[in-house]
């Protein structure tokens, strides 16, 4: 009997662990909120970019963790050199620099083409999840992943990679180039942080 109630538990305790309350549907959720605040504020996009940036960063900061991100950027080595000034800094410049640059790539995505592909959850931690998506832009179709790890409790996306192409490790690959340019000068780096285009 004990040993039909734990190969139950199995069968059940993922259906409620990635049913309804999955990390796929905090996904789509998420997605829907993002794109519908997007179609209702093309007029504020085109009238006042910074306030359609502010509301942008607000809608994505459920499904987005710039914070997160940012520190995965500097790289142990930097992020442990840095002063929690630099540090705060420097996330503050990457989220801006962030939200604007895939702001006009945002609005290009209809929300019909975005869809979850599957998920797992890497090395059975239910705290860390990799989610796979397919997003169709303009007839070409791109794959998308999403590492994601629970935060407070919450979902958060620390890590995209986009067709093969890891961002963090890209913008990462600009801080470092910015930095052995000046001299590994933390501060100037960060002062004239941008993403490439």
């Amino acid at each position: 009997m004990r040993q039909a109630l734990l190969i139950l538990s199995f069968i059940i305790l993922p259906s409620f662990l990635f049913g309804k309350m999955g990390v796929d549907n905090f996904v789509n959720g998420e997605h829907e909120k993002i794109f519908s605040y997007i179609e209702d504020s093309k007029i504020i996009l085109k009238t006042d970019k910074q306030k359609f940036l502010l509301g942008l960063e607000d809608i994505m900061s459920n499904l987005i963790s710039p914070e997160e991100i940012s520190k995965r950027v500097l790289g142990k080595k930097i992020y442990t050199l840095a002063s929690e000034e630099q540090r705060t800094k420097f996330s503050i410049n990457f989220k801006n620099t962030l939200f604007d640059s895939y702001s006009s790539a945002l609005t290009e995505i209809d929300k019909t083409n975005v869809t979850v592909d599957s998920y797992i959850h890497p090395n059975e931690r239910l705290d860390l999840a990799i989610v796979k998506l397919k997003a169709d832009v303009a007839g070409k179709q791109f794959d998308f992943i999403y590492k994601m790890k629970k935060i407070n409790k919450d979902w958060k996306v620390i890590g995209i990679i986009i067709d093969g192409i890891d961002l963090v490790s890209i913008f990462r690959k600009q801080f470092n180039k910015l930095l052995l340019e000046n001299n590994n000068d933390i501060n100037f780096a960060i002062d004239n942080w941008e993403l490439e285009e």
